[in-house]
């Protein structure tokens, strides 16, 4: 059984790379990084937009109280 995992293992040769690694290849990696890197940053933007507007919410309910 230990045979038929290092023969699967040598006939399969792309694993260990990494997704960077491929990218890079593709020349492509700068590009993914910036789209990444902005939509993270639209999202964080989203979630703090979210809090402060409950914030604001919930002391406009309990001003009206």
């Amino acid at each position: 059984m230990s045979n038929s995992v290092s023969i699967m293992s040598t006939e399969n040769k792309n694993l260990g790379g990494s997704f960077n690694d491929f990218l890079k290849e593709k020349g492509i990696l700068e590009e993914c990084t910036k789209t990444a890197m902005e939509r993270v940053l639209a999202w964080q933007t989203e979630q703090k937009t979210k809090g402060i507007s409950n914030e604001i919410s919930s002391k406009d309910k309990e001003n009206r109280i």
